[in-house]
């Protein structure tokens, strides 16, 4: 989806992937978008989109629940209703400005950089695969309103970054050997 979309209703993704290229692809930001498991959102281009979203699953073919092939940005809320997986492509960056919460995790694979920057809440466990980039917390961002339950696995090959303005408390097992 390329057009600049005036639609206010809700966009659901159940299965295969939705590509688009546009900050307003999925219409006005009252209707919110939903990815299914086993469905994709990607975006393909460089904008920063609004809408809110709620993923689960690790996406068609893997490709993930939302996906990144440009370096791009989501300030819109990410609700996660399942273990959620997020893809960068290799030498992108992704940054997510709105929070992303649920009681399920977050995958980040592929070699680009995630970068969070608002205050999440979600308190499942991050994990960065193997050849899966980084992530990084940044601005006044912080994991689990800045005290993090959630364990940390880090996959070879990848980092985790704080680098935020805000105390935070990592109380959960950090394991793996990428690099903190």
């Amino acid at each position: 989806m390329s057009g600049t979309n005036t639609y206010s209703g809700a966009t659901t993704v159940s299965a295969g992937t939705l590509t688009i290229s546009n900050a307003a692809a999925l219409g006005t930001t009252e209707g919110a978008t939903t990815v299914s498991s086993g469905a994709t959102l990607a975006v393909s281009a460089v904008v920063t989109v609004g809408e809110n979203v709620t993923i689960a699953g690790t996406g068609a073919s893997s490709a993930g629940a939302l996906n990144f092939a440009e370096t791009s940005g989501w300030s819109g809320t990410v609700t996660l209703s399942g273990d959620a997986t997020i893809q960068v492509a290799s030498g992108k960056t992704a940054t997510v400005s709105g929070s992303i919460s649920g009681a399920y995790g977050v995958t980040k694979t592929s070699a680009g950089t995630l970068t969070l920057s608002a205050t999440n809440t979600y308190s499942g466990s991050t994990t960065i695969s193997n050849s899966g980039g980084s992530i990084t917390v940044s601005g006044s961002g912080s994991l689990g309103s800045g005290s993090y339950a959630g364990n940390v696995s880090l996959g070879s090959s990848s980092s985790f970054t704080f680098a935020s303005s805000t105390d935070q408390t990592l109380s959960g097992i950090i394991s793996g050997s990428g690099t903190l």
